[in-house]
């Protein structure tokens, strides 16, 4: 399945997604500021993790990770 996430700020010159501990495949549509990534499987029921990190041009830095449920 195909997800996208929109990105309002600065564009990110490094990024790095996980899904659970493992590498997600995603791609970075830069005119229209969205993410899209890629689950070669559905996610099964239970809690996930979703971890990130991104840096700009400007050498400005973020990281973080949020926790989901499906039911």
């Amino acid at each position: 399945e195909i997800y996208t996430l929109s990105l309002h700020d600065a564009l990110p010159i490094s990024m790095s997604m996980q899904l659970d501990g493992e590498s997600v495949r995603y791609a970075f549509q830069p005119l229209k500021k969205e993410l899209y990534y890629y689950l070669p499987t559905p996610l099964n029921a239970g809690e996930h993790t979703m971890e990130y990190s991104l840096s700009d041009q400007a050498g400005n830095q973020v990281s973080g990770s949020t926790t989901f449920r499906v039911d």
